[in-house]
């Protein structure tokens, strides 16, 4: 990695953390944009809980800003904001480029930039980030080589988060989003866990969300993406 390359993170959320704690591992210098006073005030380190135990990383190379305008304009970003947030994100990005911006996120994207698809990931427990060490970033864009995002992969790649690229991301936003809509609402109505919902995978509430997703997808992709691989299969779907 050249640590002379800055990047820049948008987002403390679970994912911004991540990525944040991804470029501390690495030792690459970033900005770090938090909004939330609270939050930035709890960022002298970022702590990772891992199933075997925790440990800290320093951010002595990060400079953590609450507003956009202290991203240097040169360097490479990674949004990880809402996905109804990202048009006003990239609106303030200092004379954004396309080939340096990547959006990783949930819910359907567009758009020049690179888009990020994250599997696994953690959640936030009083400021410290809970994980594992098999969570993967997907990177790449809508027509047009993934390549131009290797960079993204280059800057995280690390102990807990593999990377890769792919041209297949139109039909993976939309897998991912199936994901989303089984594991989001189950796991709240039931009241449990991602993985118990592996012993639910062909009851009636996962089948009928399973078939509403799919009739949406039919209606805007082509039939060969609606397909067992990215829709059918309720088993891949959750344990992707």
């Amino acid at each position: 990695m050249d640590d002379n390359r800055h990047y820049a993170v948008v987002g403390a959320g679970p994912v911004g953390t991540l990525l944040a704690a991804a470029l501390a591992e690495n030792g690459a210098p970033f900005a770090w944009v938090v909004r939330n006073p609270e939050r930035r005030s709890q960022l002298s380190e970022i702590c990772l809980q891992f199933p075997e135990g925790s440990r800290s990383l320093s951010l002595e190379q990060a400079d953590v800003h609450p507003a956009m305008d202290g991203i240097p304009r040169s360097a490479r970003v990674l949004l990880a904001v809402k996905a109804q947030d990202v048009s006003t994100a990239l609106a303030a990005l200092p004379g954004w480029n396309p080939d340096s911006v990547v959006c990783i996120g949930n819910g359907l994207q567009g758009g020049p930039q690179g888009i990020g698809l994250l599997y696994g990931g953690g959640f936030l427990n009083s400021g410290v980030l809970v994980t594992n060490h098999d969570s993967r970033l997907v990177v790449g864009g809508f027509d047009t080589s993934p390549a131009r995002w290797n960079w993204a992969g280059d800057a995280l790649g690390c102990s807990f988060l593999g990377c890769s690229t792919s041209d297949r991301m139109r039909e993976l936003m939309w897998h991912k989003l199936a994901i989303n809509c089984v594991v989001n609402p189950l796991t709240a109505m039931l009241d449990c866990d991602n993985g118990d919902l592996l012993g639910r995978l062909h009851g009636p509430l996962v089948q009928s969300i399973l078939s509403e997703t799919q009739q949406v997808m039919s209606r805007v992709l082509e039939p060969a993406v609606v397909g067992t691989e990215a829709a059918g299969s309720s088993t891949r779907l959750i344990t992707c």
